[in-house]
């Protein structure tokens, strides 16, 4: 049995799913958790002896100190690179290299001598190689359930849905303001259309609620917070349109998982989401309230391309991005470092 450590900051949901990945193919998994690099290490040198590989997300402090254990120890190394680390978008000050520049010889660090690195798209991937072209690379895509985020036939209801947390960056990099300022030019045309923003009430959540308030809008723009899967399941199969305008993203869990649920979807050219979407969705130009609006009402009033991009989604996300898929990748990987 192969005894992995895995190194994180926290085990989050899309942390957790390799965990749990890593347990159906009968490894033997320890989690070492902390926030700093030093409790990080302390940890891990504690009990790393038992592990045949380091396994981490980020090649922040997670990865760093995955790298450094595997070399300790002489044993592999496998960083999971997700995003913030290694992507730079300047309009919108997204990523570590504009961020913060001084922990980027780290980052660098790690994505040379760890013995894989992870990207979770083809655009991570060049990320990672104009950062550092000397890592060792292979692009392995996130994974959905998609035995669970499946499409319903029950009638779908008049709602506009988009996932993720309300923090002040958010707002403009999963594009939530854009999402709302749209809201009042849809509702010219559909008075009892409802948006729902899903995810946890952060820094940004009273500007955009003041925004909703401003505009006049309150009572058609709801605000769950953070749902357990089984509820997002729920009111993605329950709504008619999926709306992401992002500023950025690595990969976009959420999209997929809407595109899964049979959602078709609205968003941007940005970051790794055109490899997501492909042609089942709609493109928009970032931070345009009014092309967003026009959108919405192209799928509001067309149930014909509603259905062509809702099959063409849950397509798309069943052969690329299934879990299972993910799951043969990293054991075929973790099979090759081990030799």
């Amino acid at each position: 049995m192969i005894n992995i450590t895995f190194i994180t900051d926290s085990l989050s949901s899309f942390k957790f799913q390799d965990y749990n990945i890593f347990k159906d193919l009968n490894f033997n998994v320890n989690v070492v958790e902390a926030q700093s690099f030093i409790k990080l290490f302390v940890k891990g040198l504690y009990k790393g002896f038992v592990a045949d590989l380091f396994y981490a997300w980020f090649a922040t402090s997670p990865g760093l100190t995955a790298t450094i254990l595997g070399k300790v120890y002489r044993k592999p190394s496998i960083v999971v690179a997700g995003g913030f680390d290694v992507c730079r978008q300047e309009d919108i000050k997204y990523g570590l290299r504009l961020n913060n520049p001084e922990k980027v010889k780290y980052v660098r660090y790690t994505l040379r001598n760890a013995s894989r690195v992870i990207a979770v798209s083809n655009h991570v991937a060049d990320m990672i190689n104009e950062l550092e072209p000397n890592s060792r690379v292979e692009v392995i895509y996130n994974g959905i359930d998609t035995a669970k985020f499946t499409p319903s036939q029950t009638p779908k209801k008049n709602i506009i849905v988009s996932v993720g947390a309300i923090s002040k960056n958010n707002l403009l990099k999963k594009g939530f303001i854009t999402i709302v300022k749209a809201m009042p030019a849809v509702m010219k045309h559909y008075k009892d259309i409802k948006l729902l923003i899903v995810g946890e009430k952060r820094d940004g959540y009273p500007i955009l609620l003041k925004e909703t308030q401003k505009l006049r809008i309150k009572n058609n723009v709801i605000f769950p917070g953070f749902v357990d899967e089984d509820s997002l399941v729920n009111i993605l199969r329950e709504a008619m349109i999926y709306v992401h305008p992002a500023g950025h993203e690595s990969f976009g869990i959420s999209i997929a998982e809407a595109m899964s649920c049979g959602l078709p979807v609205i968003t941007t050219r940005r970051g790794a989401i055109p490899e997501v979407v492909g042609d089942a969705g709609l493109y928009v130009p970032f931070n345009d309230e009014n092309s967003l609006a026009e959108a919405i009402l192209t799928l509001l009033n067309n149930e014909e391309l509603r259905k062509e991009l809702s099959i063409k989604a849950r397509e798309r996300v069943v052969k690329m991005f299934d879990i299972s898929i993910r799951a043969e990748k990293l054991k075929k990987l973790i099979n090759r470092v081990m030799v």
